[in-house]
């Protein structure tokens, strides 16, 4: 199975609110090196409940669909404290 292939199975099963969750941590990655899972639910409009639930199912999807076991995530918890 090729790497497309692999990223085109993860595409599919991702549903709106994953989309949501992916783009807000892209535009948070301005301003972290790891973004916060604090930060992620305003740029996403989503509660932060749906987000603590959906961040540990997006790993599971990447990496169930690349053949790998799934591996520890750690986030940060800190706020940016830059102006």
């Amino acid at each position: 199975m090729s790497a497309v292939d692999i990223a085109v199975g993860v595409y599919r099963k991702l549903e709106p609110e994953d989309f949501q969750i992916l783009r807000a941590i892209e535009i948070q990655m301005k301003r972290y090196e790891y973004v916060p899972e604090d930060v992620i639910h305003k740029p996403a409009n989503l509660p932060p409940q749906e987000v603590a639930y959906r961040l540990p199912t997006l790993r599971k999807k990447a990496s169930s669909d690349a053949g790998e076991e799934p591996t520890q995530v750690t986030v940060s918890q800190q706020q940016d404290t830059t102006p």
